[in-house]
């Protein structure tokens, strides 16, 4: 039988009971109330806190026509065989490459450095020169071993005593000759640091046409390698000899020549031509400007 104690504390258990449930549901319901206040970001809100103006930036677009490409850097070709760097220049970045080559017999003949440094000088000061649709590459000097050697017949050849251009692979010997004397062509064909250099760059760049400066007979020579002149290097010969007022020759028949740059080019499917000034010292810079523009021109798109 329960006493009067007893029921007032099942009396005040139940009512604690029911606070702490009271409190527990207000608890509940405030939590809820403030869940549904908050406001979540969605997708589109946070991507457009991140976004890029996309009116901001220039995107690089085409060339227009008429516009012309800043020159590209100036790039080592390779190392001559006494270990000084063979520079090459470049210009635009149209699709037919052109190859200019200076230097071959170092200071021996220094105006065929001068006249592609004259070209290199021209390039950078007027862009409008190489026109679009031509990529002009120019090295002015391809053997630097010959032309810290002076200008005597030593700084013809390279560190190694060759001759570089008797050193390609046409009709190649280990003993050629210059003028009236023998020559080293060097070990076997392209032995010779250089001539593997520009070896490596004209495959590279496959050109569709070459010109080489020599000295000094005077005079515009097309290349062949036992297989006669090309139509198309016929016609680089004389483009480039009528705009300079040289003559036009076939081929270069004063002596015997065995390993020559440009005629390993002929062999290897490039229009490529020797232009011969008239004597050592002069670059003939207004002939060979002439000459240079008819070339760009004629490749040009």
């Amino acid at each position: 039988m329960l006493t009067l104690s007893t029921t007032l504390t099942m009396k005040n258990i139940a009512l604690i009971l029911g606070l702490i449930l009271l409190i527990g549901i207000v608890a509940f319901m405030l939590l809820r109330t403030s869940a549904e206040n908050v406001t979540v970001p969605t997708d589109d809100t946070l991507i457009d806190d991140v976004v890029v103006d996309t009116d901001e930036i220039e995107i690089p677009t085409e060339l227009e026509e008429g516009e012309v490409a800043p020159a590209l850097p100036v790039t080592e070709l390779g190392m001559s065989a006494g270990g000084r760097p063979i520079m090459v220049h470049t210009f635009g970045t149209g699709r037919n490459d052109i190859l200019i080559v200076g230097g071959m017999h170092g200071a021996y003949a220094p105006n065929t450095t001068e006249v592609a440094e004259r070209l290199i000088a021209l390039a950078e000061s007027d862009p409008q020169f190489v026109p679009a649709g031509v990529t002009l590459h120019v090295v002015p000097t391809l053997n630097p071993d010959g032309a810290a050697l002076g200008t005597t017949p030593a700084g013809r050849f390279n560190a190694n005593g060759v001759d570089l251009n008797r050193n390609f692979d046409c009709e190649w010997q280990a003993e050629g000759i210059w003028q009236s004397q023998a020559v080293s062509g060097g070990s076997e064909p392209f032995s010779e640091p250089e001539a593997a250099a520009l070896r490596s760059y004209v495959a590279a760049i496959e050109p569709v046409a070459a010109v080489v400066y020599y000295s000094a007979a005077g005079g515009v020579y097309s290349s062949n390698c036992r297989n006669g002149v090309s139509a198309e290097t016929k016609t680089l010969t004389d483009v480039y000899a009528q705009a300079s007022d040289y003559a036009p020759f076939a081929e270069f028949d004063f002596y015997a020549i065995t390993g020559d740059a440009v005629n390993w080019m002929a062999k290897e499917g490039v229009a490529a031509i020797s232009v011969l000034m008239t004597d050592y010292t002069s670059p003939e810079w207004e002939k060979n400007r002439a000459g240079l523009a008819a070339v760009l021109e004629l490749y040009a798109e």
